[in-house]
């Protein structure tokens, strides 16, 4: 109330009606207080920097990152000390979560400061409210992966791999792989016999293998797998940059899945649009989650926590300075600068500060209205040497006139070697709760032990239960290779929806299908008709296509010590027997059921195991779909069996 007084510095008239609210607390018997802190001085010669500063970023002996260091150690303190705030009519020691830090802006030095100071007293830390994807080092590192399979001749890219998480080098070991060379880095990293270059060489080659994928599975590939590495690349990422590296990484998968949805599977087309678009990612600090937030005044709005430190206080608000204004019809009017104004301009500009400052004082009542118990309103030193350190129409003004007018109310307290004004009652200090004696007793013996080896073997797919190879794949080579996949692919389809179709709507919801393919001939659609129709009609497997089955039916099971976790294509479950079935689409049929790959009598095996753990009293059948061919072949029980036993051993 203080703060808006009518005698406040630069004060406004206020609106009609506001001299008839009465402002009564509601809290009465929970004291809380608000602080003013002395700015933090500017030295008398600051050192001189050899080089530029980037942007965002101050020097360890400005008054911003001497304030910053301040609010961590101070708000460190209050944690160990036992700090109170009150929490549903009690009092408990304060937390990280309940201190919210805002300020005005996010550039100027102040609010990366401020993150950076709180990490380096190992205070949890929320991070930034807003990221901007590209600035993150983390999202460049992997782009930077992208680059080099898009380039592998691009020398910038692959040092900074080689010195990044990925690649682990010293500056000493880049320059003996560097220095000298008559090729490209990357053909020195191939050319290289150090043993710390294998790893990452190990790993560049298989993301240049991988450069035809698709986004999404490009990076989460990189992320998850090791590929001869030690580590695979998410503890890589987080072991360099520590846990604020995961959101901004998250974010980027999230656009590259996106991606995927929506465009074609590109590398080259997904980096152009993070490059052009990268974009901000907006953050939800919305509640108290064990950390220290750090957040815009306009960013808090509707949120509210204990404690709340206002450090970015001593600038002027932002009068217009692009002299661009609207007259009373609407019409724009550029004045330019105000040395010309004529008699309009001036009243229109006059308009439009009355409208900024109005603003200002706007954002200060949201930004004092954030704290629930107490308020500690400081800054740091800013303008002309020879100057207060504030301007006249800041924040700090407004509230240290208001302290002034509050006069002997207002406690001084000595802080080493500055003075503090305090408003309200003084901080109650609680000692951390203690464990009772005897609850130690009652603890589970299992407590103090360490916990068992894991004995068993991992969760398997049945397609890894054997070391044998699978068969051979449609060549990759073969010039009719994409068009057997897609007419397998488009059979396999047609396997899956057409049995819940009733048996006559079957043909003409297939041909409605193959008609929307416009890639298709009406040659090649009537061949996969018909091809799939010589199935789907053949009497002798009407069990397997009738309806009631289940598509892409999970199998999840034990086969003695060993989890099996896979997926079946078709899955018919009658009152008398139980139907397997799994379509092949890219690999050619084999001559004879006894030809077919050991891997897949082993996968049909298993699941013929799990499954008669359910049903142990039906027989369960097992048949292979073929799309090329089309063929539709069954296992026969004897060659489950002894693969089973191969399986067991």
């Amino acid at each position: 109330t203080d703060a808006f007084a009518p005698e406040a510095p630069f004060t406004l008239m206020p609106p009609d009606g506001a001299n008839l609210l009465r402002h009564t607390p509601f809290r009465r018997h929970e004291a809380g207080s608000v602080e003013l802190w002395p700015l933090e001085p500017k030295d008398e010669a600051e050192p001189a920097e050899p080089w530029t500063a980037p942007k965002g970023q101050e020097s360890a002996a400005s008054p911003k990152a001497k304030l910053a260091r301040r609010i961590a150690q101070y708000i460190k303190r209050e944690i160990d000390r036992g700090a109170a705030i009150w929490d549903r009519n009690e009092q408990r020691p304060a937390r990280p979560g309940d201190f919210l830090i805002l300020v005005r802006g996010r550039t100027g030095g102040l609010f990366d400061g401020i993150l950076q100071a709180l990490k380096r007293e190992n205070l949890p830390v929320a991070g930034a409210d807003r990221i901007q994807l590209l600035e993150s080092l983390a999202v460049q590192d992997l782009l930077n992966l992208v680059r080099f399979a898009l380039c592998p001749e691009d020398d910038l890219v692959v040092a900074e791999i080689l010195k990044g998480p990925f690649g682990g080098l010293d500056d000493d070991q880049l320059f003996a792989l560097a220095h000298g060379r008559r090729t490209s880095l990357w053909q020195a990293v191939l050319a290289a016999k150090a043993s710390h270059v294998a790893p990452v060489r190990e790993f560049l080659i298989d993301a240049f293998k991988r450069r035809f994928q698709p986004p999404f599975e490009f990076l989460t590939h990189a992320l998850e797998r090791s590929q001869g590495a030690e580590k695979p690349g998410w503890e890589k990422i987080l072991a360099r940059f520590g846990g604020p590296a995961r959101e901004p990484v998250t974010a980027l998968i999230d656009r590259a899945a996106a991606w995927d949805a929506d465009h074609p599977p590109s590398l080259q087309l997904f980096l152009d649009a993070i490059e052009r678009r990268g974009g901000e990612v907006k953050r939800e600090l919305s509640g108290p989650q064990g950390e220290v937030r750090v957040m815009t005044v306009h960013g808090a709005k509707g949120l509210e926590a204990p404690i709340v430190i206002l450090p970015d206080t001593c600038s002027s608000y932002r009068a217009d300075t692009d002299g661009v204004f609207l007259n009373g019809d609407g019409a724009p009017l550029w004045a330019g600068p105000k040395t010309n104004d004529t008699e309009l301009s001036a009243q229109l500009r006059a308009v439009a500060d009355a409208r900024a400052l109005r603003e200002h004082r706007r954002l200060l009542y949201v930004a004092l209205t954030r704290a629930q118990d107490r308020l500690v309103v400081c800054g740091s030193f800013s303008g002309h040497a020879k100057g207060a350190g504030f301007a006249e129409t800041s924040w700090y003004s407004v509230c240290s006139a208001a302290m002034n007018r509050l006069g002997d109310k207002v406690e001084q307290l000595v802080d080493g070697d500055r003075t503090l004004q305090r408003f309200g009652a003084p901080t109650d200090l609680m000692l951390p709760a203690l464990v009772p004696g005897g609850e130690l007793a009652r603890l589970p013996a299992w407590i103090g032990k360490p916990a068992p080896a894991e004995t068993s073997r991992p969760v398997l797919s049945p397609s890894q239960l054997v070391d044998a190879h699978e068969p051979p794949v449609i060549s990759p080579f073969d010039d009719k290779r994409a068009a057997r996949l897609r007419r397998g692919n488009l059979i396999h389809l047609l396997f899956e929806v057409l049995p819940d179709i009733a048996p006559k709507q079957r043909r003409p919801a297939a041909e409605r299908f193959l008609s929307a393919q416009a890639d298709l001939s009406p040659e090649q659609r009537k061949e996969m008709l018909d091809a799939a129709f010589r199935v789907l009609d053949d009497p002798r497997f009407a069990q397997v296509f009738r309806p009631g089955g289940r598509a892409e039916a999970p199998v999840v099971g034990k086969i003695g010590g060993v989890t099996i976790n896979g997926r079946v294509d078709r899955l018919v479950i009658t009152d008398t027997e139980i139907l397997i079935v799994d379509y092949k689409t890219d690999r050619p049929a084999p001559p004879s059921v006894e030809a077919v790959g050991e891997a897949y009598v082993a996968q049909m095996a298993a699941y013929r195991a799990v499954l008669s753990q359910l049903w142990p009293n039906r027989p369960i059948r097992c048949l292979l779909v073929w799309t090329d061919g089309p063929q539709l072949m069954e296992i026969p029980p004897s060659l489950l069996d002894s693969a089973l036993k191969r399986v067991r051993a």
